[in-house]
């Protein structure tokens, strides 16, 4: 019994030792099948470029012949594919993050994930436009440039953006939140290709044979010529396209803390832009039909300004009143006036009585002393005579009156 266990185990493991070698076996030839199809494809792009270059230099010596030919290149694309790689792509030096050549790409997920977001950048409308797959060939797909015809005047002269067509801005700027610009500048301006207001100036204008590099120059000795108490930015854009005989630019001067927009400092500063730019200019013809427009200062009179200055000019206008009151001497009007005792002054005999109101003056009218006709010299003995007599006199009040002479 003991004799068929051991009997079995050894061939089961003889049978897994032998499974293994296998297994190991057929990886080592996998792999050295894997380095001999690097080495054929270094091989073959050497052979390409050495047929390239023979076909170049035969295509120079004899042009009737045809010799022109790609023939050698597309042998070395086949050679390239001597390993069965089923759905997995290569286009020259690209290998897609499944090859089996490169085992260790499948497990890392940040490539993967660089691979999904590449294939939404092809799908894209700028990814189409920059780049486009090509058709499959001999089983090969891969990617090609679409903008390869770069000319340098083109670049000299700008590129103009097709985004900025009305029709795609309006996509785009669907979803776009603008700030307010309201309280920091009147009429804010919206450059070319942007979706928001802003506060500054652009000046548009057409040109020949006008470099961009030299419009930014321009603006830019205008900048630092003067010291301003804002930070400037330029913006300087091509906005036609660049099959257009007559080129057409836009420069954008913007502020940028708005809060301190000042109109006169960006008109000032606009007009040494263009004069830097006519400065410029080689001919009267490179510098044609100028047109600016800026954005204003807020300078109307707020309900805020009025409510404060109609407050400052009624304390002021309170301010002089009292003191005048003050100054002059006032009495308070009749309505509040407290009831006190009229005084009653008599020329002739010069005494001073206190009178009281007009309903009790009825009940106890005081006795007046008549009035006799009598020379000056009666007179002046009379009243020295009463003067003797009475030094002082007591009315219905107790009140001692002095005679005022």
């Amino acid at each position: 019994m003991w004799r068929k266990i051991l009997n079995f185990w050894l061939e089961t493991s003889s049978l897994g030792a032998l499974h293994l070698d296998i297994e190991l076996d057929h990886v080592l030839r996998f792999r050295e099948q894997a380095e001999l199809s690097r080495v054929k494809q270094t091989q073959g792009k050497e052979k390409n470029e050495e047929s390239e270059v023979i076909t170049a230099e035969g295509a120079r010596g004899s042009a009737d012949a045809g010799l022109f030919s790609s023939t050698s290149r597309s042998k070395g694309l086949t050679n390239q594919n001597t390993i069965d790689r089923g759905p997995w792509t290569l286009w020259q030096r690209w290998q897609t993050f499944s090859d089996p050549l490169y085992p260790e790409s499948q497990s890392h997920t940040d490539l993967k994930k660089t691979e999904i977001q590449l294939k939404k950048i092809l799908r894209s409308a700028e990814g189409k436009f920059q780049i486009s797959s090509s058709a499959a060939s001999d089983g090969i797909e891969g990617v090609l440039s679409v903008v390869n015809d770069e000319n340098p005047l083109d670049e000299e002269r700008g590129w103009f953006n097709p985004n900025s067509s009305p029709e795609i801005m309006k996509v785009i700027c669907s979803y776009v939140t603008c700030g307010p610009t309201q309280s920091k500048c009147l009429k804010p301006i919206i450059p070319f290709g942007h979706c928001c207001p802003l506060c500054g100036a652009k000046i548009n204008f057409a040109a020949h044979n006008a470099k961009l590099v030299e419009i930014k120059e321009a603006v830019t000795l205008a900048i630092r010529e003067k010291t301003l108490p804002w930070n400037t930015t330029q913006l300087v854009e091509r906005t036609n396209d660049e099959q257009e005989p007559t080129s057409t630019f836009q420069v954008v001067l913007l502020v940028d803390d708005a809060v301190d927009y000042d109109e006169d400092d960006v008109e000032d500063l606009v007009n040494r832009a263009l004069q830097k730019l006519r400065d410029r200019s080689r001919n009267m013809m490179s510098f044609m039909s100028p047109t600016v427009i800026s954005s204003k200062t807020d300078r109307a009179i707020r309900l805020r300004s009025i409510l404060v200055g109609a407050t400052i000019y009624f304390l002021l206008v309170l301010s002089v009143i009292c003191a005048l009151m003050y100054r002059n001497g006032f009495s308070l009007p009749t309505t509040i006036r407290y009831a006190l005792p009229r005084v009653k002054w008599h020329r002739r005999d010069d005494r001073v009585e206190l009178v009281a109101d007009e309903e009790e003056s009825s009940s106890t009218a005081v006795e007046e002393m008549p009035i006799e006709t009598k020379s000056d010299e009666e007179t002046l003995v009379a009243s020295r005579d009463s003067a003797k007599k009475e030094d002082t006199t007591e009315d219905q009040y107790g009140i001692q009156l002095v005679d005022m002479q």
